[in-house]
């Protein structure tokens, strides 16, 4: 599946650039290996739901669903050649119980079919950390996890976001330090839902992302 995966981003890089990578030992590497660390955060047993946002060529949520093929998964993506693409990879990896929301989080975190009604959601590549509890939180079950691949500086980034925090219902969990290949230590932020997100959060299409919390 991951070799056909590759087939894939190789066929669809070679007429729109769907994400940059010079050879397939990076793409394993960063992309596949990097979106799997993911699995050393918290317990992944079950039928968990989870919800992957920003997904952009998949990543995590495709190599996650890929290993634990029991997890309900949703991909949300808002540009619309990566949907096309997200699309194909679902259909020719026939990948069951994977589902491609093609909107903003901002948006769907309003839709009551997903507010507050996943296990888990997971952030690779989504802006600062404020911004990603702000788009991430609303998904939530209380009790579930927000798992955020962040880079060195972690510890500066939760010290920015204890408003976010606060605000909108999280709390950090733990940090799990990890590296993949050659590149410096990254980290994996572990948040905990603990209350409700207040209804206003998120706020609309864009303003995440110019105002902070």
């Amino acid at each position: 599946m991951f070799l056909k995966y590759i087939e894939l981003l190789d066929q669809w890089n070679s007429k729109c650039n769907l994400i940059k990578i010079r050879d397939h030992l990076e793409l394993v590497e960063y992309h596949f290996l990097d979106s799997l660390q993911i699995l050393r955060t918290c317990s992944w047993e079950g039928r968990l739901r989870v919800v992957d946002i920003g997904t952009g060529a998949g990543f995590p949520g495709v190599p996650l669903k890929i290993c634990l093929p029991n997890l309900e998964m949703y991909l949300v993506e808002a540009q619309r050649r990566r949907c096309v693409f997200l699309q194909q990879l679902i259909e020719e990896l026939n990948l069951t119980g994977c589902y491609l929301l093609c909107n903003r989080a901002e948006i769907l975190a309003h839709n009551l079919e997903y507010r507050a009604a996943f296990d888990r959601v997971v952030v690779r590549a989504v802006s600062s950390l404020p911004v990603v509890l702000e788009l991430g939180l609303p998904f939530l079950k209380e009790g579930g996890f927000l798992v955020a691949m962040r880079g060195v500086e972690v510890q500066d980034e939760i010290n920015k976001s204890s408003r976010a925090l606060s605000l909108l219902g999280g709390e950090v969990n733990k940090i799990v330090e990890y590296q993949v290949g050659e590149r410096r230590p990254h980290h994996l932020l572990i948040v905990r839902k603990v209350f409700a997100t207040p209804p206003k959060y998120p706020r609309r299409p864009g303003i995440p992302q110019k105002r902070p919390l």
